[in-house]
């Protein structure tokens, strides 16, 4: 199946405008990582761009299952859910966020995935950017939560509010702006934007400033009992920028989803 063919056919008979191409180069010249999830040998994922990939952690083989755009990461049983980098230990490719924040000095970043819950039950984790200090996203019931760790040890900690009301695909998008002074988080829900405050606790937050790679997508490095119950597609990051509005509405492209490299 042309999977771009079929978008577009979707695009058409939904009377969604064309992508301007500008917005399209920029989206394609700015992403730092790509897993689509299709590219699949073996328990291993291949991305379309950077380093590496990752490999499936757990018993059963997760092939060839359908997702919002071709193939996803799906659900599986407990410790069948969730995909385990590579360099899980080391710095050395994987998921590069790699030093996105070093010597206190935080970076902004955005991140674009698609997500679809199928139980809402317990706390789960959907990325994992943690290794003394970083960041987590994570889901509670229905609730989406972003926890960053500085390296001092102050949490911040970011409420997205009511995301997973239901079982459908969802597409998610998640922009910090780096700045630790006046910190600027946005969540988009399907294209539509909500700014975020922040909560800090136990103290004066200096920024993270961590060491390590995304470690893992759809659990937590240091509790896989923590998995996200879900499937998870169309996994993107933009390191050292801050996507725009007309962008993520691109990616979302009218609940249609745009497949990597982006075209009309």
């Amino acid at each position: 199946m042309n999977l771009q063919f079929e978008n577009n056919k979707r695009k058409q008979e939904a009377g969604i405008e064309q992508i301007p191409q500008y917005v399209l180069d920029s989206l394609n010249s700015n992403i730092t990582f790509s897993l689509s999830f299709d590219n699949q040998t073996g328990n291993n994922y291949y991305p379309e761009v950077g380093a590496n990939g990752g490999y499936f952690y757990g018993s059963n083989n997760p092939l060839n299952v359908s997702g919002k755009l071709g193939f996803c990461l799906p659900v599986r049983d407990l410790y069948d859910r969730h995909a385990n980098p590579t360099s899980q230990i080391t710095n050395s490719g994987n998921i590069q966020l790699t030093n996105i924040a070093t010597d206190n000095q935080e970076l902004s970043f955005s991140i674009s995935v698609w997500l679809k819950q199928n139980d809402s039950d317990g706390l789960q984790g959907i990325i994992d950017c943690y290794n003394g200090s970083g960041f987590r996203i994570w889901s509670n019931g229905i609730t989406l939560l972003s926890t960053f760790y500085a390296s001092n040890g102050v949490v911040r900690y970011v409420n997205l509010g009511s995301f997973f009301n239901d079982t459908e695909w969802k597409h998610l998008v998640f922009t910090y702006n780096g700045n630790i002074d006046t910190p600027e988080f946005h969540i988009y829900k399907n294209g539509v934007d909500n700014i975020i405050l922040p909560n800090d606790t136990n103290g004066t937050y200096e920024g993270m400033n961590f060491n390590s790679s995304v470690r893992m997508i759809g659990s937590v490095t240091n509790n896989t009992s923590r998995v996200f119950m879900g499937d998870i597609d169309d996994f993107h990051i933009y390191k050292n920028y801050v996507l725009s509005q007309e962008e993520v509405t691109a990616l979302y492209n009218g609940g249609n989803g745009l497949i990597y490299p982006f075209a009309n």
